[in-house]
């Protein structure tokens, strides 16, 4: 029994050691491994900033093509509107000259 007791706790600082240097090894490697990641994500930054000049164009563009096509539709809409509200003022005059 006393050999346990002097033998467990020389066990426990022994596998303690271990331990720390294997988190310590870790550690590092995680720390190699997120500089990476920001060197990556730096170079990708860069990368998206220089598309930023061609997404405004796209931008721009699209909001021409919208408005144009909203000034078209507003048109076509305005012509057909004055197509059925004379067809349906004819048809009122032709009603109101029946009746009469």
């Amino acid at each position: 029994m006393e050999l346990l007791g002097e033998l467990l706790p020389i066990l426990l600082y022994f596998l303690g050691a271990i331990l720390l240097a294997v988190l310590i090894i870790l550690v590092v490697k995680l720390i190699k491994v997120v500089d990476k990641t920001n060197v990556i994500l730096d170079n990708v930054d860069s990368k998206v900033k220089s598309l930023d000049g061609l997404f405004n164009v796209i931008d721009n563009f699209s909001g021409t093509i919208t408005s144009i096509g909203g000034r078209i539709v507003d048109g076509v809409t305005g012509i057909i509107s004055t197509i059925i509200h004379k067809k349906r003022k004819n048809k009122k005059e032709e009603d109101i000259e029946e009746y009469e």
